[in-house]
Order: C-alpha cells, then sequence, then structure tokens
C-alpha cells in the first residue's frame, strides 16, 4: 500500500455565536466558515466517531433511497407473500401455499418490530406496521381456505 500524504479535514462553522457568545453577523467571513486542519491517519481519521442523533440521514423519500433495514423487511415480506401463495415460485413458476414457513416469517417481523421499538424512523415504523397487518391478514384467509 502507498503512503501518501491526505489533505487536512476541513471543519466548517455553521455556528449562530462566535467564541465570545455574540451573534455573528450573516456576511461575515467567519459565518461563512471557520476552518480548523484536523489530525489525519488511524489515530485521528474521525472514522470511529458515532453519528450523533442529529446528524442521521432523514427518512426516505421513497422506497429507491430505502435503508438496509427496510430492504431486509421487504425481503422477509416477499418470501412471506410468496409462502402465503401469493407470488409465484421463481423457481416453480407455482403460487404454493406453505402456512409454517409464513408463520414462521411472520413472527422474525413481530419479533423484529418489538426489538426495535422508538428505534425506527417514522417511514420504517409505518413500512413494517402496514406489512404486518397485511400479512397477518392474508395468513388467517389462507388458513381458512387450506382448512381440511
Amino acid at each position: 500500500m502507498e503512503d501518501r500524504e491526505k489533505p487536512p479535514v476541513r471543519i466548517l462553522d455553521k455556528r449562530h455565536f462566535d467564541k465570545d457568545g455574540e451573534r455573528r453577523a450573516e456576511d461575515s467571513p467567519e459565518a461563512e466558515s471557520s476552518e480548523k486542519p484536523m489530525p489525519t491517519g488511524p489515530e485521528g481519521s474521525g472514522a470511529e466517531r458515532s453519528e450523533a442523533p442529529s446528524e442521521r440521514k432523514s427518512a426516505p423519500a421513497s422506497p429507491e433511497e430505502a435503508s438496509p433495514f427496510t430492504n431486509f423487511i421487504l425481503s422477509l415480506s416477499s418470501s412471506c407473500f410468496m409462502s402465503l401463495g401469493q407470488i409465484p415460485n421463481p423457481m416453480t413458476g407455482s403460487a404454493d401455499v406453505d402456512l409454517p414457513s409464513a408463520g414462521s416469517i411472520i413472527d422474525i417481523l413481530e419479533m423484529l418490530k418489538i426489538k426495535t421499538d422508538g428505534n425506527l424512523d417514522p417511514y420504517e415504523n409505518n413500512l413494517l406496521d402496514r406489512t404486518l397487518g397485511q400479512l397477518k391478514m392474508l395468513y388467517v384467509q389462507a388458513m381458512h381456505k387450506n382448512k381440511p
């Protein structure tokens, strides 16, 4: 690996007050940026710094911007829809019902709902709630339809 000199990291100061506690003027050069070089390298790279809640990315505006958690929920729900016969199995092309598999997936989603309570953004929470409701309803319908 090559040892190259990396440029220092710049920190732009976006605070509304200066170091004396006085409100900065909007057009002052200090209001634009106050740059401080930050040490680079393994000990000062900042890579190990955890993201503060206020710095987290906001909820995705659409499924195209989905988080890994959202993708996981969608993947599990797709498997459950297939187990409930709502989506044809891509391997066989037939829509087979497998109630034990569907029940297991619903239980996993329920567990995720309980374990992530209070830690999801509104988009993820809504997706999980709606998906669980829909899958539970389809499961009950499939149980009644497949009774001997």
